[in-house]
C-alpha cells in the first residue's frame, strides 16, 4: 500500500484537527504506520507506550535542570508522533475490519492526554520551583490541571454525550469562528510539546507555565459559558 492511499484511510476523520502541528506529524507518524500495520503491535499497545513517554518526559521536566528539560522536551514531541501514529493504526485496522470501534478508541485516547497532559504541569510546576524556588509556581501548575481537565471533559461530553462537534461554532459568523479555532488550536494538546521544547531549549520554561495558568482558566470558563448558557 502506498503512503497516499494510507492517508486516505488513516487521516480522513482528521482534516480539521490540530493544523498548526498536524501538518508536520503526520508526515512523520504515517511512515511509522506503515511499517507497524505490518506487525502485530496494536493501537491499544501503543496508548500504553505513549503514557509511559509522556510519564518520563514530566519526570524529567521536574528536576528543573537544564538539560534534563530539553531531554523531556525532545521525549514530548515523540510522544505526540506516536500518539499520531495510534490513532492511524486503530483507524487503519478499524476500516480493515469493517469494525465500528471508534467511541471505544476516543475514550482510550481521552484517558491518555488526561493522564499525560495534568502530570506534564505538575512536573513543570516541580521544575520551574527547584530552578527559582518560587512557590507561585504551583498556583500556575494548579491551575493549568484544573481547568485543563475541565475543559476537556466539557468538550468531550458535547462531543460524545450530546453528540455534538464543537457546536460552539455553529451559530457564529465565519470570522469569528476562525478566531476562536484559532486560540483552541493553540492551546490544545499537540502544540503544548512544542511550547515545552521551545521553552526548555531557551531555559525560559516558566513562560510556559504562566502562559497555561493564565489561559487554560480563560479557555474553559469561555468554552462552558458559550455552550452551555448561550446553546
Amino acid at each position: 500500500m502506498t503512503i497516499e492511499k494510507l492517508k486516505t484511510i488513516c487521516h480522513e476523520e482528521e482534516k480539521d484537527k490540530n493544523f498548526y502541528i498536524a501538518p508536520i506529524t503526520r508526515r512523520i507518524s504515517i511512515r511509522i504506520t506503515a511499517l507497524l500495520i505490518r506487525t502485530p503491535i496494536t493501537a491499544n499497545q501503543l496508548s500504553a507506550i505513549c503514557i509511559l513517554m509522556g510519564l518520563l518526559a514530566g519526570a524529567l521536566l521536574s528536576f528543573g535542570i537544564y538539560y534534563y528539560s530539553i531531554v523531556g522536551g525532545f521525549m514530548l514531541i515523540l510522544f505526540l508522533v506516536v500518539d499520531t501514529v495510534d490513532g492511524e493504526v486503530a483507524r487503519y485496522w478499524r476500516k480493515a475490519n469493517q469494525e465500528e470501534e471508534g467511541r471505544r478508541g476516543k475514550l482510550i485516547e481521552f484517558a491518555t492526554h488526561m493522564i499525560v497532559m495534568p502530570f506534564i504541569f505538575i512536573s513543570l510546576s516541580y521544575g520551574v520551583f527547584n530552578g527559582f524556588g518560587d512557590l507561585r509556581s504551583f498556583v500556575f501548575g494548579f491551575s493549568s490541571v484544573m481547568f485543563f481537565m475541565l475543559y476537556h471533559v466539557a468538550v468531550f461530553y458535547v462531543s460524545h454525550v450530546k453528540g455534538l462537534d464543537h457546536a460552539v461554532f455553529a451559530l457564529e459568523i465565519n470570522s469569528l469562528r476562525k478566531i476562536r479555532k484559532f486560540v483552541f488550536n493553540l492551546l490544545s494538546s499537540s502544540l503544548l510539546p512544542a511550547i515545552v521544547l521551545i521553552c526548555a531549549l531557551l531555559d525560559i520554561l516558566f513562560v510556559a507555565l504562566v502562559f497555561y495558568g493564565i489561559a487554560f482558566p480563560i479557555l474553559a470558563i469561555s468554552y462552558l459559558y458559550i455552550q452551555f448558557m448561550e446553546s
